[in-house]
């Protein structure tokens, strides 16, 4: 396994305990900010909240891609 792949796939873990949290709390996520008025803080805590799990989507992706464009040239 090289370099690459393995950096890739050391986000694995971390991804697999953040989905977790997002799937047990959830339910209480909506009871506690979805069906309220909205505010500054519901949204600050739904932006960042949601942000995170995105970017921890899409980093090891674009690094994984960038990666393959240096090993080429």
């Amino acid at each position: 396994m090289d370099s690459t792949t393995s950096g890739v796939l050391s986000y694995s873990r971390p991804l697999g305990v953040l989905c977790y949290d997002y799937v047990i709390t959830f339910g209480q996520e909506v009871r506690c900010i979805w069906m309220r008025k909205k505010t500054g803080a519901t949204v600050l805590y739904l932006f960042i909240r949601y942000v995170c799990l995105v970017s921890y989507c899409i980093l090891p992706a674009v690094t994984y891609i960038l990666t393959l464009n240096v090993e080429v040239r």
